[in-house]
């Protein structure tokens, strides 16, 4: 895991954990205790975000911890020959979402309703926003509004 606050710009650098590797190797407990480090971790971070009165936006270009089962159309459990759910190792197809907030965020942010299919594409503008730039014309829309 890796991260970092800085005082004077109010900023969190990228951080990883160990969810994104363990999530491919299809040992689920293994992932459970991935992911509740990878929570305490968010923890941390956002505490320290708060203690400066910075803001936060936390998200993922993917997942696969959270469903690592292979499932059929239905969404039903594949099984194998024996009979054992067969397991996914391989990213989800799911949506991943994005959490906004702390201290420093404006009053009357919030998500637009006109880009219900926003992805990673948006965040770099989002960025900006929540910082008070504007971003150039040529990024993908923000996925923020101030009502």
């Amino acid at each position: 895991m890796l991260f970092l606050v800085a005082n004077s710009t109010r900023y969190v650098s990228t951080f990883q954990t160990v969810t994104w590797l363990v999530g491919h190797t299809g040992d689920i407990e293994a992932t459970v205790v991935a992911c509740k480090a990878a929570d305490q971790a968010v923890k941390m971070i956002i505490d320290a975000i708060e203690q400066v009165g910075g803001i936060y936006l936390v998200t993922a270009d993917h997942g696969n911890a959270e469903d690592m089962v292979k499932r059929n159309k239905k969404g039903e459990p594949l099984l194998d020959k024996n009979g054992n759910i067969q397991i996914l190792t391989s990213h989800t197809l799911q949506p991943v979402p994005v959490a906004i907030g702390g201290p420093g965020l404006a009053p009357g942010v919030r998500f637009r309703s006109d880009v219900p299919e926003g992805g990673l594409a948006n965040v770099a503008a989002t960025m900006m926003n929540l910082h008070g730039l504007v971003a150039p014309d040529d990024y993908e829309t923000t996925l923020i509004e101030v009502v």
